[in-house]
């Protein structure tokens, strides 16, 4: 469980299983390549690399998955 506090002082709890994140960071990747947004595509790598960490998942292993299977996760 995580929780994001928002500006009013107030926190946000949720959940996701890996490959919800998994999908969150590919979104953010893609949309910071296309809208030219350079820290979106670097807080995705970073998200990527921290769910790939926890997860305890080779990243090449990953990769290879992902290209195999040509589609989202969830």
């Amino acid at each position: 469980m995580s929780s994001i506090d928002t500006t009013s002082g107030d926190a946000v709890t949720f959940t996701l299983c890996a490959a919800h994140w998994l999908d969150l960071s590919y979104l953010t990747g893609v949309s910071g390549t296309l809208n030219c947004r350079r820290d979106w595509f670097l807080i995705a790598s970073e998200l990527l690399h921290q769910i790939l960490n926890g997860a305890g998942w080779d990243p090449k292993e990953m990769s290879n998955l992902l290209a195999w299977r040509r589609g989202q996760l969830t």
